[in-house]
């Protein structure tokens, strides 16, 4: 059992910021749009800097991982809230899966 509140992340924001290659299993950061920032400079320092590259590079536990507005996860937990079908609306993060892991 975990005592860690899972965040909800809608699979349609995944989709809207990141962008998955199925050949390469691969995800890169897209274009963000300007709501998604406080200010023009943010939102064009963001873009340059990380439109297009690659993201959840870092390696914890063997696993790829980053951080999706603030909220860490696993690349493989992205790749599949993107593409599954079954509906389920949110997914654990780094540190539900960490607890849920260790208790048992």
């Amino acid at each position: 059992m975990s005592t860690a509140k899972e965040r909800a992340i809608d699979p349609a924001l995944v989709r809207e910021l990141l962008d998955y290659d199925p050949e390469t299993g691969l995800l890169t950061w897209r274009t963000r749009d300007r709501r998604h920032f406080a200010t023009d400079a943010q939102w064009r320092a963001w873009n340059t800097r990380n439109a297009g590259q690659p993201a959840f590079t870092a390696v914890s536990h063997g696993y790829r991982c980053g951080s999706l507005l603030g909220v860490l996860m696993r690349a493989h937990r992205v790749v599949w809230l993107t593409s599954t079908a079954c509906g389920r609306r949110t997914i654990s993060t780094m540190s539900t899966a960490t607890k849920a892991t260790t208790a048992s």
